[in-house]
């Protein structure tokens, strides 16, 4: 399996598990699904990176990794 497929992988096997947690964990898995996205585009090399859990009617979290404009 390539490095970009196990990334790949692993993004979409984390927000399954952030999907699945309790509501009581939110700011704990939130914050490390951030840090876990920001190890992943330094590794990368992506310079800027939006993501957003969209729960059903509204976004439940939302956040701006790396640079705006390079």
């Amino acid at each position: 399996m390539s490095p970009m497929r196990r990334s790949l992988f692993a993004l979409v096997s984390s927000v399954l598990l952030l999907l699945g947690a309790p509501l009581g964990a939110d700011d704990l898995v939130f914050s490390r699904f951030a840090d876990y996205l920001e190890a992943l585009r330094q590794q990368v090399g992506i310079p800027g990176l939006a993501a957003a859990v969209v729960g059903q009617g509204d976004v439940l979290w939302e956040r701006g990794l790396g640079y705006q404009d390079v």
